[in-house]
């Protein structure tokens, strides 16, 4: 009788296990992921660097973006639930700020071989970071880009100062269109 109590033990105690992983899985396929919200603390860094910066006006661009990317798999029904600022670098002569999305999506037949059959018709929760690049001193950058800088539109001076609003050279006035200056320049799962 001990051996046949034992084994029934082990035999709810694995049901049990099932029962866990089943409930466990129903909440990872329908709980978002959580983003690295630094937008509050970063936002004001950023709006002293760039008065005139909105991070929001890059958001559909960045969620197109990676929009595009998952559907190229054959991902559909793509939706995204929160889009935050994630982080802001100053460095080597230029400026990035990363966005950072959380999102969910039906993963297509190349997303089920790269991540394993096991989500076939389920949504995957994911984050995915957005870059946003800005080159200050492309020659302190050091890479050969064709992202834009900004110049005087009087002399062609480089602009080397962020939020600068007058020329070091010629004096002349100088205004910064983001659209103009910032671009996207790399998106990632996270």
């Amino acid at each position: 009788m001990g051996i046949f109590h034992s084994i029934y033990s082990i035999a709810s105690s694995l049901s049990a296990m099932k029962d866990m992983m089943e409930v466990s899985h129903k909440e990872l396929v329908t709980t978002p992921k959580s983003v690295c919200g630094m937008t509050s603390i970063l936002e004001p860094q950023i709006a002293r660097d760039f008065p005139e910066f909105s991070w929001k006006e890059f958001c559909p661009d960045a969620q197109k973006l990676i929009r595009d990317q998952l559907e190229e798999t054959g991902a559909t029904n793509v939706r995204f639930h929160r889009t935050e600022i994630c982080d802001y670098k100053k460095e080597h002569g230029s400026c990035v700020i990363t966005l950072q999305s959380s999102l969910q999506y039906l993963p297509g037949k190349e997303e089920d071989s790269k991540r394993g059959k096991r989500l076939r018709g389920q949504p995957y929760q994911t984050r995915y970071n957005s870059e946003l690049l800005y080159i200050q001193d492309a020659d302190a950058y050091g890479r050969d880009t064709t992202a834009a800088g900004a110049t005087c539109p009087n002399c062609g001076a480089p602009v080397t100062s962020l939020g600068q609003k007058k020329c070091e050279y010629c004096g002349g006035a100088v205004t910064i269109i983001n659209r103009h200056v910032w671009t996207l320049n790399r998106i990632y799962e996270a």
